[in-house]
């Protein structure tokens, strides 16, 4: 079966086509399979410049196993795979080696995440923990669907140099929404996000008991991919009214 690799990462079910000019690499991956989805790119890359473009698109990639190949799944082997598949779509620019850095990256792109079970992929799964244990905690005495269901995420995503930004995402929820930014640095493989939360108004049991309705939470997360931490900066019971 032709398949192609890079470091880690292994496109297996390849079709494509190559050309080599001069100092210049040029592909088109018409399609290929990774992480049980679909993988299609084109680019350019000059031996000489060590500079090169690439496109890439990507569909039904697997949530669980992307989560696992970025170091951010923290589940016994038993442990049921994650629902959902990501989408995504990027335009690079890559410079190798400038200025003594070994990857120089800009470009931009845009990444959703359909028919997923959000609280239960690793990083969301700690904020879900720890809201169920502090603000939503008086919440579940009165619904046992807890902090409800997230299945859609949308992000845009920009690159810049040894950073990778999210200047916004937004989710659905049943119950609770999310909403945030942040970043990530490759380079020092530090991230920071910032999220708020916000109750639904279609949920009845919150219009009944919450007024206005309002941002419900807003929380940090701060550290590294395999060793991150949430944190609360505003509760939902500072916000909301209970009058």
């Amino acid at each position: 079966t032709p398949q192609c690799s890079y470091r880690d990462i292994i496109a297996e079910q390849m079709t494509a086509n190559w050309a080599l000019s001069s100092n210049q690499v040029r592909w088109n991956v018409i399609q290929a399979s990774y992480l049980n989805g679909n993988l299609k790119t084109s680019g350019l890359y000059d031996l000489e410049s060590r500079a090169g473009n690439v496109l890439l698109i990507a569909d039904n990639i697997s949530l669980d196993q992307f989560s696992t190949k970025l170091g951010l799944a923290e589940k016994s082997e038993d442990a049921s795979p994650v629902p959902g598949v990501i989408h995504a779509e990027c335009r690079l620019d890559i410079l190798q080696g400038w200025a003594n850095r070994p990857f120089h990256v800009e470009g931009n792109g845009h990444l959703s995440v359909r028919n997923a079970e959000l609280w239960e992929v690793p990083l969301f799964s700690k904020l879900g923990n720890l809201l169920e244990l502090t603000t939503f905690n008086w919440l579940r005495q009165k619904q046992d669907s807890g902090l409800g269901k997230i299945t859609k995420l949308d992000a845009d995503l920009e690159f810049l140099g040894t950073r990778l930004v999210v200047p916004q995402f937004s989710t659905n929820g049943t119950i609770i929404a999310l909403s945030g930014e942040g970043e990530y640095s490759w380079e020092k493989d530090r991230l920071f996000f910032q999220v708020s939360g916000e109750a639904l108004k279609e949920v009845s049991i919150l219009s009944f008991v919450l007024k206005p309705l309002t941002w419900a939470f807003h929380a940090e997360l701060s550290g590294t991919r395999k060793k991150n931490e949430w944190k609360l900066r505003t509760a939902l019971r500072k916000i909301f009214s209970t009058d």
